[in-house]
């Protein structure tokens, strides 16, 4: 009978004597992750396993090929299995030492993420370069005492009831969540039983926000702080504080509802001279005399960003195989709320780091919006068993025991499609820059993306180097 090639590769580590002392249970190192992490990048890089999956089946004959590769390399996989091992007890050590927020089987992803992603060039990292790399990981963590769960959350209720009352229905009257395709018109929940992910928009719960904001280095403050700014900031416009934020996402809007697919289209105009997108690190602000469609109401619109965005809109939904199925289906209002709803995440981000929405920032945002927003929501309501999604801060399928092998062609244009949106970033991400491959793996957290290092093997030479 045949097994699945994760199936193979498990039951051969479990068979080697040291296996025990190098995966003790609940010590971080696992079957799973060693296979998807170690394994797996490295034996999809032989040109007669280019493009297994791990959750292909593999008939005997093929099964015994695979056991005869790694028995040839049992020496280096033990030597990787020790690298894991001690690095993962070595960085606990630290972070109880330091008292910070790191779980053992966080630290064991990013350790064996690095360990493979080597050794698929068969290069075997240092004791030191190891190291390296839970020291870095350490220091983008958060101190204990940060987060707090949804019990402990649900005391807010009587400050969210009074904010609420304060400013959040003026601020709900003034801009309605749907009238942006941002969700029901009625107060997000403080808490909710249920996994929640970046497309319930405005009505994901206040504690799904704090859940994100605590969890972040770079957002200050206790736990109590952080839980009473993220419940202000629930009642505020847009669930935002920033009007620069808020600019954007009126601006997406306008550019979205407006484009080639709706009744009555036409080229929004925007303020005379070349806009220098890149150069531009003021907060946005909505343009003075725009000249665009007299119809339109323009307050609090930055007319160039609308612009861009129907612009966007246009060649997405023109050129691209999905954007002209959603043409041909009608389905451009369904897209239009994925795109705002990824607008929304992306600019709730920068929101909760006190960092104003610049013009360079803004047009990656509506790039981000239409290219990754609409593909991965589409995807969101294609699978009812993931309508409620998975939030980033719950544990993926994968590491509970369940197995996720999605269409890998699917997966890889989507990555694909996500560097080729900023050259830069794409650049940035292949050389291991901290902040690039950061914000690749949050893209992947949300959108279902192989690892960085499986898209560099599927890449064009070109976009390598």
């Amino acid at each position: 009978m045949s097994k699945s090639f994760a199936q193979w590769c498990g039951q051969w580590l479990e068979r080697l004597p040291t296996w025990p002392r190098y995966a003790p249970r609940g010590c971080g190192v696992t079957v799973n992750l060693v296979v998807k992490r170690l394994l797996h990048p490295r034996i999809a890089n032989e040109p007669a396993w280019v493009g297994v999956g791990r959750g292909e089946r593999i008939d005997d004959e093929r099964g015994r090929e695979l056991l005869s590769w790694l028995e040839v390399r049992r020496e280096v996989v033990e030597k990787l299995l020790a690298l894991l091992r001690s690095g993962v007890d070595d960085a606990m050590a630290r972070a109880r030492q330091q008292k910070l927020d790191v779980t053992v089987s966080r630290i064991a992803e990013a350790l064996a993420v690095a360990i493979g992603s080597t050794w698929r060039q068969d290069v075997v990292l240092t004791d030191m370069e190891v190291e390296s790399v839970w020291e870095a990981f350490l220091r983008n963590s958060v101190p204990l005492g940060r987060r707090m769960g949804r019990h402990e959350f649900a005391g807010y209720q009587g400050l969210y009831d009074l904010l609420w009352e304060d400013e959040g229905h003026a601020s709900l009257a003034a801009e309605p969540y749907g009238r942006y395709g941002l969700g029901e018109n009625e107060r997000p929940p403080l808490v909710v039983e249920e996994r929640e992910n970046v497309f319930l928009g405005l009505q994901r719960s206040v504690f799904s926000r704090f859940s994100l904001a605590a969890r972040e280095s770079y957002v200050k403050g206790s736990a109590d702080e952080i839980a009473r700014r993220e419940v202000s900031r629930a009642c505020a416009r847009l669930g935002l504080i920033d009007e620069s934020a808020r600019i954007a996402l009126r601006s997406l809007y306008v550019g979205l509802v407006n484009g080639p697919s709706c009744p009555g289209w036409k080229p929004l105009g925007t303020t005379p001279g070349k806009r220098a997108w890149d150069d531009d690190l003021l907060p946005l602000e909505e343009e003075a005399d725009p000249q665009g469609d007299p119809t339109l109401e323009w307050e609090g619109i930055h007319a160039g960003l609308a612009a861009l965005a129907q612009a966007m809109i246009a060649t997405f939904a023109g050129r691209t195989l999905q954007g002209q199925h959603l043409k041909w289906a009608e389905k451009m209002e369904e897209a239009h709320q994925d795109a705002m709803r990824r607008a929304w995440h992306e600019c709730f981000r920068l929101d909760m780091a006190g960092r104003p929405v610049t013009e360079a920032m803004a047009s990656k945002i509506v790039r981000w919006a239409i290219y990754g927003g609409i593909p991965s929501g589409q995807k969101q309501r294609r699978d009812s068993r993931r309508l409620t999604g998975v939030h980033q801060d719950e544990t993926p399928p994968e590491e509970t025991g369940g197995t996720v092998e999605p269409d890998r062609l699917v997966m890889f244009g989507r990555a694909l499609e996500w560097l080729r949106a900023n050259k830069e970033r794409a650049r940035a991400v292949v050389r291991g820059e901290e902040d690039a491959t950061a914000e690749y793996a949050r893209a992947a957290a949300e959108l279902g993306l192989p690892s960085i290092d499986e898209v560099c093997h599927h890449m064009d030479q070109d976009w390598k180097q």
